[in-house]
């Protein structure tokens, strides 16, 4: 699936913060319906955003943790890096993935970034991966 990566507004400010710690924290994607409207500069929360969330068989609310965060840099490009995500044996349908910290308390757990996967992704009784571009799960030009 083609997807179009965007980090949120004030990322870059809550991780200068030390609110965003990519490897540290609990990390979890969230999948969203397309009554989805992204607005990377007043969306800041997950619950600026959770109302949109999927319900199905096998996904919990809330989405799911990430594994093997990492980050790099190469040639101005800050890279957050994470293995592939699989939510195994349901139904889905999404259009957007959100990438956030989770605090326990969705008015204090910052959102990263989204992907938006363009059109409705639908599953049926079967696996739902996201596959990271090359690992990235969101590249930040710092150029």
């Amino acid at each position: 699936m083609a997807t179009t990566s965007k980090v949120y507004g004030k990322t870059a400010l809550m991780a200068f913060n030390k609110e965003i710690d990519w490897v540290g924290d609990d990390v979890k994607v969230m999948l969203l319906s397309s009554a989805y409207t992204p607005d990377v500069n007043n969306h800041v929360h997950i619950s600026d955003v959770n109302s949109h969330e999927i319900s199905s068989a096998n996904y919990i609310a809330g989405g799911k943790s990430l594994t093997g965060e990492a980050t790099s840099y190469n040639n101005g490009v800050v890279s957050l890096k994470a293995n592939d995500i699989t939510w195994n044996n349901t139904n889905i349908t999404c259009r957007y993935a959100i990438v956030y910290v989770d605090t326990g308390n969705p008015s204090t757990s910052p959102l990263i970034c989204y992907q938006n996967f363009g059109v409705d992704q639908i599953c049926s009784n079967s696996d739902f991966t996201i596959v990271w571009d090359s690992g990235k799960v969101v590249d930040i030009s710092i150029t």
